[in-house]
């Protein structure tokens, strides 16, 4: 892939529009699977632009990770953006993170109010309010994992020995040959 690629993204992302649309408006498990099966190869194909966009960098960096030549400013940036941009930018980008927490607070107060009288006829209600609360953790998990992930890399980044650069090494040049495919 090359940058003469970007020309298919937006599209890509126009008939994403339209999928979502179709997802949307026909509220259906298929469509949001398709739509959702869209998501996923826009991510993959954006991934790839990236990859090669920067392609020329990241053998410079390689060469000088290899050698144990001291990292440039750019390489570091370079290091950055093969392996935590997406996590900086949807840290950024993420809107919601208060919202899902104040709402699972009150799926919770809810949930050991409804437990305090559990009758036959109210039992559901909880189970609705479990799964309700169950749906909504993993959001709030992943908004986590990937603020930790880039605290991680940045740590790394600070304490960088031979193995980590010998593992760098790796993980680019592993990342520009799948750009390639």
């Amino acid at each position: 892939m090359n940058t003469a690629d970007a020309a298919q993204i937006p599209e890509t992302v126009d008939t994403l529009k339209e999928a979502a649309e179709y997802a949307v408006t026909r509220q259906s498990v298929e469509a949001f699977e398709a739509f959702e099966k869209q998501l996923n190869e826009l991510q993959a194909l954006v991934r790839e632009l990236q990859q090669s966009m920067w392609q020329t960098e990241a053998r410079q960096a390689i060469k000088r990770l290899e050698s144990n030549q001291p990292l440039m400013p750019e390489d570091l940036n370079l290091i950055r953006t093969f392996l935590v941009s997406d996590a900086l930018h949807y840290l950024a980008n993420e809107k919601n993170y208060r919202d899902w927490l104040a709402e699972l607070r009150r799926l919770l107060a809810e949930i050991a109010l409804r437990a305090t009288d559990i009758t036959r006829d109210r039992v559901g209600d909880l189970r609705g309010l479990l799964e309700d609360a169950i749906r909504l953790v993993p959001s709030i998990r992943n908004y986590l994992e990937e603020k930790q992930r880039v605290e991680r890399f940045e740590m790394a980044m600070k304490s960088m020995d031979g193995t980590a650069r010998d593992l760098l090494v790796k993980v680019l040049a592993e990342q520009l040959s799948s750009s390639k495919h």
